[in-house]
């Protein structure tokens, strides 16, 4: 079985590697879609994304990392994957993802979307949470995984944000 997890994961955070992870340990292929979407300035790059994906998630046997453009659909016809798995945090991200999981369904008949509760100590983690205490001067290391700490620090520290 195989899945795609999309998100802009700008930057990753540690529920992101939560969730991965448990992947990982669940299905035989997870595909991690970064996406790029240029209507957007994100604070890293999609390249510098995929590094901190990458730098987190050494030695998970199951994960492949990919970026696109556009909508879920396209990338689920891209790789031929038809399960998309999203996590969420509360009832808020529920609803959200509860909407859009009833439009891609439309869009591309026979999809199916897991949701998958985050660990209850992350439910506070965000990425925009991340760039708040970040662009503030704050201690974000319990917020993103150790071998991205350093990429996102210097990122705040240097005011580019």
């Amino acid at each position: 079985m195989e899945c795609v997890y999309p998100g802009s994961f700008d930057p990753v955070t540690v529920g992101h590697e939560n969730v991965i992870r448990r992947l990982d340990r669940m299905f035989d292929r997870v595909i991690v879609g970064v996406l790029h979407n240029p209507d957007k300035a994100g604070c890293f790059t999609v390249p510098e994304r995929i590094g901190m994906l990458e730098s987190c998630l050494k030695g998970l046997e199951h994960v492949e990392i990919l970026s696109w453009d556009g909508l879920l659909v396209d990338l689920m016809k891209k790789t031929g994957v038809r399960v998309a798995v999203r996590g969420f945090r509360n009832l808020s991200d529920v609803e959200t993802e509860e909407a859009m999981l009833r439009i891609n369904a439309l869009l591309l008949p026979g999809m199916e979307t897991l949701l998958i509760p985050c660990e209850p100590h992350l439910e506070a983690v965000s990425s925009s949470v991340v760039r708040q205490v970040a662009s503030f001067g704050g201690d974000i290391s319990a917020l993103v995984p150790a071998p991205c700490l350093e990429t996102v620090r210097n990122r705040f520290s240097k005011g580019i944000y």
